[in-house]
């Protein structure tokens, strides 16, 4: 790592840390601005064998919506729109003029958005007060009433649970088939098409981001390689998430670089 990119690295922990502004509720003072591309990485693991745990997800995932408009910062609303797009194959009037999956039996096949999608993610921003305080971005107890206020208006109830980084709490939310939406003040991460496998050897393209970001969180998995004498070479610890920077599921790589500032699962009814 370059001096330049170190305190890049510096800067972004140092600005992007979540501020206690009160003794009743712990909130981010900075907001959350969305991804900054710090740099890119190319990780390879040579190993003999690996053991990846049973895979501790939502079946068929999530939808993964982004935002192709005019507004900034819309990290928030777009994450606020996944969950929507997700709960939208059992309430379809969650969004207006959108149906979000295809449901055959017990298989799900999700959508690719519309300008439905776009001008929910734009009443989100509205709903959420988006940008509207001096730091910009959006507050959680702003993603949190918005989320509500629109869910509310659609005749639906919704709630949260905190579950933070807790693996036990994540697990038990995707076993129960509710998404969780985390705030990160940093991450790194990877689309999952683009993990290269071959000859016992897997090729990881990462991307580090720095500045607070929210992204949908829809399975927990751990992977442990091997070499020939049956040592433990890495271990990695990983989300599978809707980023909300693209069309393609991801992995968030929890034990590099990644830092949870908050978290909660999300159930529409």
């Amino acid at each position: 790592m370059n001096i330049l990119t170190a305190l890049i690295l510096s800067l972004t922990m140092s600005l992007g840390a979540g501020v206690k502004c009160s003794d009743a509720e712990m909130y981010f003072c900075d907001g959350f601005f969305g991804a900054s591309l710090i740099e890119t990485k190319i990780e390879t693991v040579v190993y003999n064998s690996k053991d990846e745990s049973e895979d501790r997800e939502i079946p068929y995932g999530l939808p993964c919506y982004y935002y192709p408009g005019s507004y900034e910062n819309t990290c928030a609303n777009v994450a606020g729109a996944i969950v929507l797009g997700y709960y939208d194959k059992d309430y379809n009037e969650l969004i207006a003029g959108f149906t979000s999956a295809r449901v055959i039996r017990d298989r799900v096949v999700y959508y690719p958005q519309t300008q439905a999608v776009q001008t929910t993610t734009e009443d989100l921003y509205v709903r959420m007060g988006t940008n509207t305080s001096a730091e910009g971005g959006t507050s959680v107890s702003g993603f949190k009433n918005g989320l509500t206020s629109y869910v509310t208006s659609k005749g639906r109830n919704i709630s949260f649970t905190r579950v933070g980084g807790d693996k036990n709490a994540l697990i038990s939310s995707f076993a129960s088939s509710r998404p969780v939406v985390m705030f990160v003040n940093r991450y790194v991460t990877t689309e999952i098409e683009e993990v290269a496998t071959a000859g016992g050897k897997d090729t990881y393209n990462k991307q580090y981001y720095g500045g607070a970001h929210v992204l949908v969180a829809y399975g927990y998995k751990e992977i442990e390689y091997y070499d020939t004498s049956g040592a433990l070479i890495k271990s990695m610890t990983v989300l599978k998430v809707a980023t909300g920077l693209g069309k393609e599921r991801s992995y968030v790589f929890l034990d590099d670089f990644t830092q949870i500032a908050d978290g909660y699962a999300v159930d529409i009814y």
